[in-house]
């Protein structure tokens, strides 16, 4: 899927999209597509519309944020794994009504993809553990931190863990965190071309090297999340 211009419909501006075989569509309130003419489609800078089989999206973009390192999947528009430290930062900034961005020349996933469904704009690298500063604040909120996650699992026991980890960073010392996403073969993908994570690992090493593993099913989480903890992969 890729970003294509707009289109006034019923005095509202549309968002348009080209597809895999260069189709052109806007998504309806109910996440439905609605197709127009391909020639509405304005997706090149030339203002030409580009066919996105022309476009070769890459499955790892390995991209370096200063406060977290992220391989992004283009073509999953999904990240394929995120590292950050917790380091027990002061909470000097609110994250208020920031919003996600897109990166430039980086196709990720956009707002579409969240748009009426069950899924949450879920921060690998979370905000709370960025609040010293607007800037890394901010840094936290572009789409390359961002996952298709199940909203009750994101504000759930996901959360959970993330807090845990910050209380055990403020007693122990800096914890490196590896998040990584797992797609199994029959996973779901959108109509609007995102995937959707089947879970995420999450993978602690404190200060003196021991290793905590967590493996959650992108589901509701029905027991704490001390029940998650794995037998950490050989892989790291």
């Amino acid at each position: 899927m890729i970003d294509c211009g707009t289109k006034m419909v019923a005095g509202s501006e549309q968002k348009l999209y080209q597809g895999s075989q260069g189709e052109c569509y806007y998504l309806t309130a109910s996440g439905n597509k609605f197709y127009v003419d391909k020639s509405e489609c304005k997706c090149g800078s030339n203002g030409k519309a580009e066919n996105i089989n022309q476009i070769k999206l890459r499955s790892a973009v390995i991209v370096d944020k200063e406060i977290y390192t992220v391989s992004y999947n283009e073509i999953y528009e999904q990240p394929n794994w995120l590292t950050y430290t917790v380091s027990n930062r002061a909470k000097n900034v609110d994250r208020g009504s920031m919003n996600f961005y897109k990166e430039a020349n980086i196709h990720t996933s956009d707002n579409a993809d969240y748009a009426m469904n069950p899924w949450d704009k879920g921060h690998l690298a979370p905000a709370a553990a960025f609040s010293d500063s607007y800037a890394n604040l901010k840094t936290t909120f572009s789409f390359l931190n961002c996952s298709m996650q199940l909203d009750r699992l994101n504000q759930g026991e996901w959360a959970e863990l993330e807090a845990q980890v910050r209380r055990w960073s403020k007693q122990y010392g800096d914890i490196d965190v590896k998040i990584k996403l797992f797609f199994a073969a029959d996973h779901q993908v959108r109509n609007t071309g995102v995937h959707i994570p089947t879970g995420f690992w999450k993978h602690l090493t404190f200060p003196n090297n021991t290793k905590k593993c967590f493996y959650f099913a992108n589901e509701d989480a029905i027991y704490n999340w001390d029940r998650y903890e794995q037998k950490c992969p050989d892989d790291g």
